[in-house]
């Protein structure tokens, strides 16, 4: 059955023919438009209020080889954010232990981006770090329209990804969120296709793909399987006629987990004991987390 509103479905109600590749070049145009007032907007928004601890965070990770400062989130984010700062000569603060904010994220993060005098600089670093995620996000989006609607559908599909106000304004600033969403989308997309096809090649970049997303955020653990069920659950009511596929499928598909996990658990946590905890002098007990204020007046009976 073809698709109500797909490149084929045009050509044949109307006769009018677009070639794929104009399609995919007026894509491109359209990307590299939404990058472009990306980049503009750099120069004229305010250091939001995460920056700080993401710089940190991937500064620490970068020039000192430990992951404590702000391990809320798995890596990549700030992998992403702190190179180009790093190769722009900043470095991690060397701030003394009875600073107070030695041990502050936030603290450490705009001495990263303040210290040197190259404040501007420096956020504009940190924020095209991302950019390469909104590209990914913008790519995965063609791609996947295209196989299910064609080259006309993943244009509209494109122009609405690069103009949504949300994917604009998390693109930047130096956040995990893009980076979130574009590893996601492509771990969905990934396993959308090895689903049609579980053969070795799709199982390991399905396995890369997971582990990157794994990487992104944690909120990926409950997401990522949630949204693969869904896909499951439709593909085997699609293709029940063909069940002997379903055993070595989820062999492949253990597989993939297993790539994706090797990938992830070595960056992540206590990354095989690299990251190093602080002198138990330097130790500040965990504050609680509430919904109404970050951090309230009770610490717990752990430290960080």
């Amino acid at each position: 059955m073809i698709p109500f509103f797909s490149s084929r479905t045009i050509l044949l109600r109307t006769g009018f023919s677009l070639r794929p590749n104009l399609l995919v070049a007026f894509s491109t145009i359209l990307v590299l438009i939404a990058a472009g007032r990306i980049v503009l907007s750099y120069s004229h928004t305010a250091q939001a209020f995460d920056e700080p601890c993401h710089v940190a965070a991937g500064m620490e990770f970068l020039d000192k080889g430990t992951y404590i400062l702000d391990a809320v989130h798995p890596t990549l984010a700030r992998i992403a954010i702190a190179p180009p700062i790093y190769l722009a000569g900043e470095r991690y603060p060397a701030l003394p232990v009875e600073d107070p904010g030695s041990g502050n994220y936030n603290a450490v993060g705009n001495h990263v981006l303040y210290d040197s005098g190259h404040f501007h600089r420096n956020l504009i670093l940190a924020r095209l770090g991302v950019l390469p995620f909104f590209l990914m996000g913008a790519f995965v989006v063609y791609l996947w329209t295209r196989d299910i609607g064609g080259h006309l559908a993943a244009v509209i599909a494109v122009f609405l990804y690069t103009t949504t106000p949300t994917i604009l304004a998390f693109s930047s600033i130096a956040y995990t969120d893009i980076v979130t969403a574009a590893s996601q989308l492509t771990a969905m997309f990934t396993f959308c296709r090895w689903l049609h096809r579980p053969d070795l090649r799709r199982t390991i970049v399905l396995g890369f793909a997971l582990g990157i997303a794994f990487l992104a955020k944690l909120t990926t653990v409950l997401f990522v399987p949630a949204a693969t069920l869904a896909i499951a659950v439709v593909w085997y009511a699609r293709e029940r006629t063909k069940p002997s596929r379903v055993p070595f499928a989820t062999v492949r598909l253990l597989a993939a987990l297993a790539l994706g996990q090797w990938l992830f658990g070595p960056v992540t946590g206590s990354l095989c004991g690299r990251y190093k905890r602080p002198p138990a002098s330097t130790r500040r007990p965990c504050r609680r987390f509430s919904i109404f204020r970050a951090h309230s007046d009770r610490p717990l009976r752990r430290w960080c």
